[in-house]
């Protein structure tokens, strides 16, 4: 019987150990990073932009543009003459995320940028949207502009303190000039770091290690008391 318990001890430690490991305590983290995403709104259309998005992962890279100049590779230019928006009544461009699972989503952020003697404005209004299909969308309000961090021709426009339930997410655009410029789209939950980052190669192997040694820990001690 005693055998039995020290060995029930060590395994239900070993779980434990790697549990804790795996299942970090959640916090709010940007779950948008390197997720993938679909542009509205690219001028004249994706396969031939004018200002790219390149290689389709700057806007949830976790890169924030360090300058407001329009020349900044980070920026991702959308225009209202686009091929897919310039015959709408009120062209309106847009990025659309697919977290790839459902989030309870609690902040929404853009940087975007304004550089008016070539054409390019803040938005007059930035929309925030969630769907649980891509398809069916409700408002969850709209954002609030604020100077961004580097404070040169950036800002920041966020809609904070909501709860937004959903998989996919849509920052909408409202032109005041033909340009708009987007460097980053973000979305904060409550989400533990593995189900982001989940822990793989080197690091599980060295956790795994110490839980094993933990464990003999436990069983000798165990042991030690027969």
């Amino acid at each position: 019987m005693k055998k039995f318990l020290a060995i029930l001890l060590v395994a239900t430690l070993f779980v434990s150990v790697l549990t804790v490991f795996v299942s970090a305590e959640a916090t709010s983290q940007n779950v948008a990073i390197n997720k993938s995403y679909t542009l509205v709104g690219i001028y004249p259309n994706l396969a031939n932009a004018s200002w790219p998005d390149t290689d389709n992962k700057e806007i949830t890279d976790g890169v924030f543009s360090s300058t407001g100049a329009y020349s900044d590779a980070e920026w991702v230019g959308f225009n209202i003459g686009a091929d897919d928006i310039k015959d709408m009544e009120t062209p309106q461009s847009a990025i659309i995320i697919d977290l790839g699972e459902e989030f309870d989503v609690t902040k929404l952020v853009v940087e975007a940028c304004s550089d008016t003697g070539v054409g390019i404005s803040f938005p007059s209004s930035v929309e925030y949207f969630v769907s649980t299909n891509g398809t069916d969308w409700t408002s969850v309000g709209t954002g609030t502009a604020g100077t961004a961090y580097n404070n040169d021709g950036c800002e920041l426009v966020t809609l904070d303190g909501v709860t937004a339930t959903g998989r996919y997410f849509k920052a909408e655009f409202t032109h005041a000039s033909n340009w708009v410029f987007i460097s980053e789209f973000e979305l904060y939950a409550l989400a533990e770091e593995s189900e982001i980052n989940p822990p793989t190669g080197d690091t599980f192997v060295i956790f795994s290690i110490i839980a094993l040694i933990s464990c003999a820990g436990a069983f000798v001690a165990v042991k030690a008391k027969r």
